[in-house]
């Protein structure tokens, strides 16, 4: 593989510079550039629009859970699309679930 950088590794890269990447995101940060960096070293090649309906729902996935889509950052900042990941809980949300919990084990227990 070349070591000058394609378009999509290009475009990858100044976007995660935009972009906090956390320690979490370190595995699916390397598959999106994997993913970039095989989709550049197939442009123009035959087999690349079978390649790309492949790689590409993969590699939008991997953007989408980095933040780098648009639908992604509306989920992010709660505006459309499909609900936002739920926001962490306070301490009195998770203790109220635990006893809601416990109830519904006691009472499944017939106690």
């Amino acid at each position: 593989m070349s070591t000058t950088r394609g378009v999509q590794e290009r475009a990858l890269s100044e976007a995660l510079k935009a972009r906090q990447t956390l320690p979490e995101d370190v595995a699916i940060e390397a598959l999106a550039r994997r993913l970039a960096q095989v989709i550049d070293v197939l442009r123009g090649e035959e087999d690349e629009p079978a390649t790309l309906v492949k790689l590409g729902a993969e590699y939008r996935q991997a953007l989408a859970a980095l933040g780098l889509t648009p639908q992604a950052r509306a989920q992010m900042a709660g505006k459309g699309g499909p609900p936002a990941a739920e926001k962490p809980k306070s301490a009195l949300q998770r203790q109220r679930d635990e006893l809601a919990a416990q109830r519904a084990k006691r009472e499944a227990a017939g106690t």
